[in-house]
């Protein structure tokens, strides 16, 4: 039902010393495939919920 803001920044940042890698990973793979334009989009509001967008060239 919603990720807090600083849960969010924390999901995708650089960190190297945590336990939960799999979005990292994914947006991570994605822009060195893509570019940095590319990658996921995560959007979330407490009590709503939450929106993950992958962006990803058309062609």
């Amino acid at each position: 039902m919603g990720i807090a803001e600083e849960k969010l920044d924390y999901l995708l940042d650089n960190d190297e010393n945590r336990d939960c890698i799999g979005l990292k990973n994914v947006n991570e793979r994605l822009k060195n495939k893509y570019g940095d334009n590319y990658g996921l989009k995560i959007r979330s509001e407490i009590n709503k919920g939450t929106n993950v967008t992958i962006i990803i060239p058309k062609n």
